[in-house]
């Protein structure tokens, strides 16, 4: 998260971190995190949010999700 900001411009504020709540829950990390974000009314409609995340290895996957849902 540090290497990001410093090379996109993206401030700590712009992340959403439950890491100190759940530990590594591995594959079921970003769906955690997505629901507490909504419920913690970090999501509003027209919110542009990418979702990535990596594993062992050189392995990673992301998605960038235009949010719709009303909180």
């Amino acid at each position: 998260i540090e290497y990001v900001c410093r090379t996109t411009g993206f401030t700590h504020d712009q992340f959403f971190l439950n890491l100190s709540q759940y530990a590594n829950t591995s594959s079921a990390s970003i769906l955690l995190a997505l629901w507490d974000a909504y419920k913690q009314g970090w999501l509003a409609p027209g919110d542009r949010l990418a979702l990535i995340g990596f594993g062992s290895g050189l392995t990673w996957g992301g998605v960038v999700v235009d949010w719709t849902l009303e909180s």
